[in-house]
């Protein structure tokens, strides 16, 4: 229940506010518009960086996780390497003392023949990561350039 019943055309309260001395073309300023243009702009240029930002946050995040698989593997694959060195030694052992020299020096070539794969396999894997580091240097070069071009734009945009 209304405490005051005011009749329509008697000093009711209306439901636009205005102010003094306000009026329609003071809303229309061009201060105000150049206002709205540079808010507008500051938006656009926001929503750029977040953009930007999250395709950053999405390459790291899917090149770390190339990278632990990377790693889970071929630390896998250098177990079984290692199984079988000793599952070959193992087959080979004999107990028989005499030939313990000869067991030393095949051992060694094997550990070393072992030695050359991995280092082998490791330069295989630098180069891999290298290539793939060109390659992710690449795409950010284009995702700067396609960043600028939209920024460019933008601003001759707002320039007209």
């Amino acid at each position: 229940m209304a405490l005051f019943n005011y009749p329509a055309s008697v000093g009711a309260p209306s439901d636009s506010v205005s102010t003094p001395g306000s009026t329609h073309n003071d809303l229309m300023s061009p201060s105000t518009f150049e206002d709205k243009r540079r808010e507008n702009f500051n938006k656009g240029q926001a929503e750029l960086e977040k953009r930007r930002q999250s395709l950053i946050d999405q390459q790291k995040r899917e090149e770390e996780e190339k990278k632990k698989k990377e790693q889970e593997e071929a630390e896998e694959k250098e177990k079984q390497k290692y199984v079988h060195i000793l599952h070959d030694i193992r087959s080979n052992w004999q107990p028989v003392h005499y030939d313990y020299p000869l067991r030393q020096e095949l051992e060694r070539k094997r550990l070393q023949e072992w030695e050359k794969q991995r280092k082998d396999e490791l330069a295989t894997h630098r180069e891999r990561e290298q290539e793939k580091l060109f390659a992710t240097k690449a795409r950010q070069e284009n995702l700067q350039s396609e960043l600028e071009k939209l920024v460019s734009c933008e601003a001759f945009i707002v320039t007209e």
